[in-house]
């Protein structure tokens, strides 16, 4: 059989079982062989797919090629965001800070399609990655508020997400002063909200 576009793979003929009411695939026993847009079978007159099952010189054939088509997805996938490196106690970071974003989709499911970002308050930006993993950099000092969220192969969105981060690279500034004319005394003074 020539169809106008490709055989899906597996392949796959139907056929209905008058006495179960059943339709079954028989191509595993009919030795079914599928090439681009070419479907070929044998059947043998009173063999399996012939319909009356009687070698009578004639073979009834009310099958039909036929595709199984996976459960339909509209579960979204779920995004993980870890911080690297982790913020000290107060919540704050010294250096770059790298937010890796990873994605996946139930199992069975149309699989991840993208992820989605984007960057608000100190550093600003945004993008859309293909695939199940990406990472992002934040660089700039001050309040960084990352959104990202997942999108999976049949368009089920992930409920956007969002993680904190906050830097803080200005070293902590310690002067000497005199006190009372005899030997000095450092006083050190930072940020309070960096810690």
């Amino acid at each position: 059989m020539s169809f106008p576009s490709l055989v899906p793979m597996p392949p796959q003929y139907w056929k209905f079982n008058a006495g179960t009411g059943l339709w079954t695939d028989v191509c595993l026993q009919l030795q079914c062989v599928a090439g681009n847009n070419i479907l070929q079978l044998t059947i043998t007159d009173g063999g399996v797919g012939d319909l009356d099952g009687i070698a009578n010189g004639m073979i009834r054939d009310p099958g039909g090629p036929g595709v199984s088509e996976r459960p339909p997805d509209h579960t979204s996938p779920e995004t993980v965001a870890t911080v690297s490196p982790a913020p000290n106690a107060a919540g704050w970071n010294n250096t770059n800070v790298t937010v890796a974003l990873t994605a996946q989709d139930e199992a069975g499911g149309s699989g991840v399609k993208e992820i989605r970002y984007a960057l608000n308050g100190a550093q600003a930006g945004g993008g859309v990655f293909g695939g199940a993993s990406t990472s992002v950099q934040i660089t700039a000092e001050g309040t960084t508020t990352v959104t990202y969220f997942a999108v999976d192969n049949a368009g089920n969105q992930e409920t956007a997400k969002t993680v904190t981060v906050r830097v803080d690279k200005t070293p902590r500034r310690s002067r000497a002063c005199p006190w009372r004319g005899a030997g000095m005394t450092t006083m050190t003074r930072g940020r309070d909200s960096s810690g």
